[in-house]
């Protein structure tokens, strides 16, 4: 195998050296700048190991420039082999209309600066689409828009395999496309960016056409609108990623769609632990956009108004085969929080253990009356608020209300377990519903008979197993709830963790602390018995509970009834 390998990275070097002129930098030419100045279109600047620091431009030129990377693979070479913007501009520049055989590879593309125009780290301007592979993007910045890539002015790049880190901008901290630029962004980790609006990406006036695929999507920051995505008079086609712990301080924690676009599609992601601080936790639509938000599983979201989805002015997606739990609302729609005239079309998704800590509510409805067809929602009708004044006039079919019996364990820990009722119940014609071919564990979407309720179908080889570990951090709802005098609270750790779980009332007051222990990975569960630190009875009421494990948080209400 071995000597299969070295053959290979032979044979890329013999092809290089046969087809074009290869220019060695330092030892052909003193800067990176000076090779592709004599180079013509196919040849290949290559780039010896050390710290460049100047601000390079292809000039039109469809050449590769790429570090030793291009030639070994060996991932090392992309943090040896640094160019360095000095914070004087782009550090690379394609702005004349290179085509997809012009290639960055392998670098490290640090210290961009731009005030006045984009693309910190990389432009891409004057209709140019290079292909931009393997490279490691971070802390540069941008004035106006694209901290570590800009697109603009009818560019379309391929973006693919890159680490794109510590990046911010107004627009789009990792990456900013405008103006019709509808670039291919494939494999990436888009991680600890920031900015106003798109801290990890933004999308504006780009129309249709933009593939966000497979990336990994994380811990990126908007002072305003959209967490991980920002995307307005867009449609992009935003399929199997994972968009997890994103933070807006406005709307779209994980999502923001904006008005202005053409059915934007929202298929088959992991959407995990995003919050905004007013609406839509995972997912954020608004103003007259009908979205496709189709086999997500989105869970652990928060907001003040719709933990994991939130519709609003006109908004009425469809949604299909999602699985939305563990979300939560401080105020209305622990899962999905719909207003003013949106009508989404809510097919075979799964609604569980969401909350919303002033309602309670799984399901929030403000002057808006979506359909439901073959859902599992927890609580039922029963479970879906209504502003008062209004009345629930849309259709509610064929759904049921029962523990969908998630795995919870694993990498797909929504999964539902031989036995659970969520299993051949979804609707019997799927015709319309624009489903993936494969669920998100990449099993057949129906197998063995109907199709089944939520993001993942069952292919009767998994089973809960207590003895396992599991890979979340989890609070469950207590039971019974409402109690008296005694409820049970189970919950599970990842690691081993310093754990505590007390007791409040309404007012925030402490009443008990049922534990503070180290405790060891696993499944846990505490009794308690309605007394206060005192062993004194307390009254009924409205209680939270709380867990903290290690940087882990989690609040839940319960209602003691005497």
């Amino acid at each position: 195998m071995r000597k299969l390998i070295l053959m290979g990275f032979l044979l890329i070097l013999l092809y290089v050296t046969v087809n074009a002129t290869i220019i060695n930098i330092p030892g052909d030419q003193p800067t990176i700048q000076a090779g592709i100045n004599v180079t013509v279109d196919g040849d290949t600047v290559l780039v010896q190991p050390g710290n460049y620091v100047e601000n390079i431009n292809y000039n039109g030129k469809n050449i590769t420039v790429a570090s030793f990377f291009l030639t070994t693979q060996d991932t090392t070479y992309i943090s040896q082999t640094e160019i360095d913007g000095n914070s004087s501009g782009s550090v690379v520049t394609f702005e004349s209309g290179e085509t997809n055989q012009a290639k960055l590879i392998g670098f490290s593309i640090t210290n961009g600066y731009t005030w006045y125009l984009g693309g910190g780290g990389i432009l891409c301007d004057g209709n140019s689409s290079p292909i931009i592979k393997n490279n490691l993007i971070r802390n540069n910045f941008s004035g106006i828009d694209g901290g570590g890539i800009f697109c603009y002015d009818f560019s379309n790049p391929e973006i693919i395999n890159n680490t794109i880190l510590n990046n911010s901008s107004v627009y789009g901290g990792g990456i900013s496309c405008y103006t019709l630029s509808n670039p291919i962004i494939t494999n990436n980790i888009i991680n600890h960016n920031d900015a106003n609006h798109g801290g990890g990406i933004y999308l504006g006036m780009a129309y249709w056409g933009i593939q966000i695929r497979e990336n990994l999507i994380q811990n990126n920051y908007s002072s305003s609108s959209g967490g991980g995505i920002f995307s307005h008079t867009s449609s992009p086609n935003i399929t199997g990623n994972i968009i997890k712990n994103n933070h807006s301080e406005t709307y779209g924690g994980g999502i923001y769609q904006g008005p202005c676009s053409y059915i934007p599609i929202i298929i088959n992601n992991i959407i995990y632990g995003n919050s905004a601080d007013l609406y839509g936790g995972g997912i954020y639509c608004y103003d007259g956009i009908d979205p496709l938000i189709i086999n997500n599983c989105i869970s652990n979201n928060s907001s003040e108004y719709g933990g994991g989805i939130a519709c609003r002015f006109d908004c009425s997606p469809q949604i299909s085969n999602c699985t939305i739990s563990n979300n939560m609302a401080i105020y209305q729609g622990g899962g999905l929080y719909v207003t003013t005239n949106s009508n989404p079309v809510i097919t075979n998704t799964i609604f569980w253990a969401d909350e919303a800590l002033l309602d309670g509510n799984e399901i929030y409805l403000n002057w808006s009356n979506p359909d439901f067809y073959y859902c599992d929602i927890q609580g039922g009708i029963n479970s879906i608020g209504i502003i008062p004044g209004s009345s629930y006039t849309g259709i509610y079919e064929h759904n049921i209300d029962l523990n969908p019996l998630f795995l919870e364990l694993g990498e797909h820990p929504y999964s539902i377990t031989f036995n659970s009722p969520c299993i051949n119940s979804g609707i019997p014609d799927t015709t319309g519903l624009n489903l993936p071919y494969l669920d998100l564990a990449g099993n057949p979407r129906v197998y063995g008979g109907r199709i089944d309720m939520g993001a993942y179908e069952n292919q009767n080889v998994v089973s809960a197993n207590e003895d396992l570990i599991p890979l979340v951090t989890k609070l469950n709802q207590n039971y019974p709830n409402p109690f008296n005098p005694t409820t049970t609270i189970s919950f599970s750790i990842l690691d081993e963790s310093n754990v505590e779980i007390s007791i409040y009332n309404i007012k925030g007051q402490k009443v008990k602390k049922l534990i503070s222990d180290q405790l060891s990975a696993g499944k846990h569960s505490v009794v308690w018995d309605g007394e206060d630190d005192n062993n004194q009875p307390v009254g009924s009421g409205i209680y939270f509970y709380k867990l903290r494990a290690g940087d882990f948080q989690k609040v839940r209400k319960m209602i003691l009834l005497k």
